[in-house]
């Protein structure tokens, strides 16, 4: 655990990663159609987990930050 202390943008990474599972698994049209309007809203956390992953990528830049900058207001827009 203290390395993860150390390293808080592999902690914010991994949590993007989990976070991810659920949609991979509820994306086939049959879970779709099971789920309902509950789907959608799950779906949606997807902004969530797209700012943690940007976060993620903008700690782990040392130097030149243009890049996650971009994905950021990317993100953003949406």
């Amino acid at each position: 655990m203290a390395g993860y202390a150390k390293l808080p943008y592999i902690t914010i990474g991994m949590l993007a990663l989990l976070l991810l599972i659920p949609l991979a698994l509820t994306s086939t049209a049959a879970l779709q159609r099971r789920f309902g309007r509950r789907w959608v809203t799950l779906h949606r956390s997807i902004y969530l987990i797209a700012t943690f992953g940007v976060w993620h990528y903008w700690w782990g830049v040392k130097k030149d930050i243009r890049e996650p900058l971009l994905y950021a207001c990317t993100l953003a827009v949406l």
